[in-house]
């Protein structure tokens, strides 16, 4: 996925957070728990003033069909996983 966004013109992920941070600010929401496995997301919500008070990894299922995207997400994407 990486290499093909790179192709096309792409970064590593094109999302962003801005509607998360307007719905959270919208209902006066300054701190959370997060799931997730992606250290950017905290990071730019802590950049907005949303406290992640804690980070709630996700255990991926490891099978031979994702095993390889899934270390590109570690080693590309910087994503914490344990693998």
């Amino acid at each position: 996925t990486y290499q093909a966004d790179n192709i096309l013109g792409f970064s590593g992920d094109e999302r962003d957070y801005k509607a998360a941070v307007k719905i959270l600010k919208f209902f006066k929401i300054k701190k959370c728990k997060l799931i997730t496995n992606n250290p950017e997301k905290i990071e730019y919500l802590k950049n907005n003033k949303i406290n992640v008070e804690k980070m709630i990894k996700i255990k991926p299922g490891i099978n031979k069909f994702n095993k390889k995207y899934l270390v590109t997400k570690k080693l590309i994407g910087k994503h914490l996983l344990n693998l």
